[in-house]
């Protein structure tokens, strides 16, 4: 699609002016920007001990993919590393 508008200045122009009616902040920030913007919106109105709950499933999932994907961590866990 890109090589064809690319080759083509007419559809070049008309993909730029609807390019252009795209809000730039839109065009530049990425969905993981505004997912984290939502997440530190949300986490304003939580409780402390809500929090916490939560930041302890995200650091466990970290750790189970360290463990599931890595050789270094699942040695290190079963204290077979230092040996």
């Amino acid at each position: 699609m890109k090589k064809l508008i690319k080759n083509n200045k007419y559809l070049e122009n008309i993909a730029r002016k609807i390019y252009s009616f795209i809000p730039y902040d839109k065009r530049k920030l990425d969905k993981y920007f505004y997912e984290f913007t939502t997440l530190l919106k949300e986490s304003e109105k939580k409780s402390l001990e809500e929090v916490k709950a939560y930041q302890f499933k995200k650091l466990k999932e970290m750790v189970d993919i360290a463990y599931y994907h890595t050789g270094f961590y699942k040695k290190y866990i079963h204290g077979e590393l230092y040996k």
